[in-house]
């Protein structure tokens, strides 16, 4: 069969197999038949003989609606280098690296970059030697301020990624609406997108037995 992923109403339905249960403009749960993969197949006395089985084909898309939420705290940590800077080289051969001491202590927060070269004799034959340099930059926390339309720029931000993960899903966004709010602490973001979707699923046929008709005795 193919039933519902989730709750919609269903906006097309094309079927290639199966005997289909619902049309455009029905709405349907979560787990609901759209498609049935047991056809009937009636006798010379219109009653049903016996069923055939066959997997359900179809293209079943639904309207579906995603509630979005987002928060935007006022206060955000950020990382700032201080302007302290080590450097350290190294050479490294197969598996095997040396590297120059530190000449300072280890900063308690830092970004580090390393930059490397490979060894190359007659301009294309490289060997497994490397050699280069380590820049580390010693990092603090500073505590910053976001404005309101710092936070609409995030929140836009955020809520483009949240619609291309859909789209890259094969949901094409129909339409969005999104409202922000300032709470205690932070700014709220929500809103409802409406979109279509394939809906569909498959899940095991239910097997019915055909019940034995009882043999006629002429002589009663």
């Amino acid at each position: 069969d193919l039933v519902a992923a989730k709750d919609a109403t269903i906006a097309s339905i094309i079927t290639r197999s199966g005997t289909p249960k619902v049309k455009k403009g029905d709405k349907v749960k979560k787990g609901g038949l759209l498609v049935c993969g047991r056809q009937e197949i009636l006798d010379d006395n219109g009653e049903v003989g016996t069923y055939y089985y066959k997997s359900a084909d179809a293209d079943i898309y639904g309207i579906t609606f995603y509630d979005y939420s987002d928060d935007i705290p006022m206060k955000m940590i950020c990382k700032k280098a201080t302007g302290e800077v080590t450097k350290r080289y190294f050479i490294r051969i197969l598996d095997y690296r040396f590297i120059t001491p530190s000449l300072k202590k280890e900063y308690a927060a830092a970004e580090t970059v390393e930059n490397s070269s490979q060894f190359c004799i007659l301009d294309s034959f490289y060997l497994p030697v490397y050699w280069g340099e380590i820049t580390t930059r010693e990092m603090e926390n500073e505590t910053v301020s976001v404005s309101k339309s710092e936070a609409k720029k995030l929140a836009l931000t955020h809520f483009q990624q949240f619609l291309a993960d859909l789209e890259e899903n094969g949901v094409r966004i129909m339409d969005k609406n999104v409202m922000m709010e300032q709470r205690e602490n932070s700014y709220h973001i929500y809103g409802r997108v409406k979109a279509c979707e394939n809906i569909a699923e498959t899940a095991p046929t239910e097997v019915k037995q055909m019940k034995r008709k009882e043999p006629v005795n002429e002589s009663e």
